[in-house]
């Protein structure tokens, strides 16, 4: 690279930021002035080279040596997922022989040592030990830090590790005998999303509120610690129908309503004209919140069993004055409001949804959260609502020749002036992604998917006949035993036995 790509570099590794629970702080390892990384943990030189890196190298380097990199990237990107099938090792084990074979037509000879080859072979290695997700060295190292901290007397190290270790391992095991107080075992995780208002709510309705507000303590052990009130406030008339309709249209024991509706609303205009799709969809967006109101309130006066309380609740609507949050816990993510990020070094505002589209069938519609709401249905029901302003998917999405996914919020959906706008989403349907500034393209951000932490994708018992076929090495009889040659030397060991 020259001083100025170095420069391009390090300035768009500095401004990323991360979100809460991915890495530490990159900026702070970055020297502009210098040229260097430094202070850089193991962790954080992973994400540099799966996540950080494909977004730094766009502009600085020629096309195709920005695109191997970025091959090699993905592939350790792939390579660490929890959940990987036969058929996304087979892909990624012939398409790291490629990025090899490009890689050599690149770089000096000198660059590929011993630590270059054995890229190849680590496909095969996941394949033998199971996803690497499970068995690489950072708890290792964390609790090797651990161990060293007990070093009081450094005359005597080993000695104060075991006094140390001791005294942890005694603390440990009287601790499991303790009711009611907050351990190391018992306290929830850093983005723990269960509530304690969900239970009494679970036993009033069945429209559950997933998810916690920022501020407010996690479902722990019974404690005296106080819960943080959230001051309501009133919202406007067009902001309070638009989150009203969005609640109505996906909440599925009302399909049955909507559908009648639409009914309603063909045959009225099928003596003018026959009404396009479009025109119907509209007709019913205006009309339908009002309709359903006065619809639930005759069937009610007729002891109608279709309604149930869910449905009269929702059909009055909800109250004028709502809950605003700064943040919201849910599915395992952190939510915060580009209002309240402004000054952090965080980035926790990016949302995702993946939604069905008439025409181009499962689209995502990125997004950055606005506000956050919580409709009160008469005391009865509460709704959490994400207020987003969504990108375009023709003209604010693209994919550039990299297969990188980009996204320009100058070109949003709408502006949630008009009343038919859908600003709004429900809580529980939202990812999480972060955007980063593209060097190469103005106005234009990358977009990175976030994982979960502490999710892990469980086999059901439809796959249980699956496992019959996985190489077994414990000593159970009736199964298969596969030496690392994938001979099978069950018959050798029976006659043994």
């Amino acid at each position: 690279m020259t001083r100025a790509e170095k420069d391009v570099f390090l300035q768009t590794l500095k401004s990323i930021r991360p979100p809460d629970e991915y890495s530490s702080n990159i900026s702070r390892c970055v020297q502009v002035k210098e040229r260097k990384l430094m202070g850089m943990k193991s962790y954080d030189c992973h994400m540099l080279m799966q996540e950080y890196l494909p977004i730094a190298l766009r502009g600085t380097l020629p096309d195709h040596v920005s695109s191997t990199i970025i091959e090699l990237c993905d592939f350790f990107r792939h390579i660490c997922l929890k959940d990987l099938t036969e058929a996304d090792l087979q892909f990624l084990e012939s398409r790291v022989v490629v990025t090899l074979c490009k890689m050599e037509q690149i770089f000096l000879p000198s660059f590929f040592t011993i630590m270059v080859h054995l890229v190849i072979h680590l496909v095969r290695e996941v394949r033998l030990g199971g996803p690497i997700t499970f068995r690489w060295m950072y708890p290792i190292e964390r609790d090797l830090l651990t161990l060293k901290s007990y070093v009081n007397n450094r005359a005597y190290p080993e000695g104060s590790i075991a006094e140390g270790y001791l005294a942890r391992e005694s603390l440990t095991f009287c601790s499991r005998y303790l009711c009611g107080v907050e351990t190391l075992f018992s306290r929830p995780i850093r983005n723990d999303d269960d509530d304690d208002d969900n239970q009494n709510e679970m036993e009033e309705s069945n429209f559950l509120r997933p998810g916690r507000p920022l501020g407010q303590h996690a479902k722990t052990q019974p404690s005296s610690r106080k819960r943080k009130r959230f001051p309501k406030c009133e919202i406007d008339d067009k902001s309070l129908k638009q989150a009203h309709r969005y609640v109505l249209f996906n909440v599925n024991s009302i399909t049955p309503f909507r559908e009648e509706h639409k009914d309603l609303v063909k045959g009225q205009n099928r003596s003018r004209r026959r009404i396009s799709e479009h025109e119907l969809e509209k007709i019913h967006c205006e009309s339908f919140s009002e309709w359903f109101q006065k619809r639930v309130a005759r069937l009610e006066e007729q002891m109608d069993p279709r309604v149930t309380e869910e449905i009269k609740w929702l059909a009055r609507g909800p109250n004028n004055f709502v809950k605003r949050y700064p943040g919201y816990f849910v599915k395992g993510y952190r939510f915060h409001t580009k209002e309240h990020e402004r000054f952090l070094k965080t980035q926790n505002s990016g949302v995702v949804v993946n939604m069905v589209d008439p025409t181009q069938g499962m689209v995502n519609y990125y997004g950055s959260l606005k506000d956050i709401i919580e409709l009160n249905y008469s005391g009865k029901i509460r709704v959490v609502l994400f207020k987003c302003d969504w990108v375009d998917t023709n003209r604010g999405y693209k994919r550039d020749e990299f297969g990188v996914a980009l996204v320009n919020f100058s070109h949003v959906v709408h502006t949630g002036v008009n009343i038919l706008d859908d600003p709004f989403v429900l809580a529980s349907q939202v990812d999480k992604v972060f955007y980063a500034h593209d060097p190469k393209l103005e106005d234009w951000f990358v977009v990175r998917h976030v994982k979960v932490r502490d999710a892990f994708n469980m086999r059901c018992d439809s796959d249980q006949n699956s496992l019959n076929s996985i190489p077994c090495t414990f000593d159970v009889p009736n199964l298969h035993r596969i030496d690392v040659d994938e001979m099978d030397v069950t018959p050798v060991l029976e006659s043994h036995e």
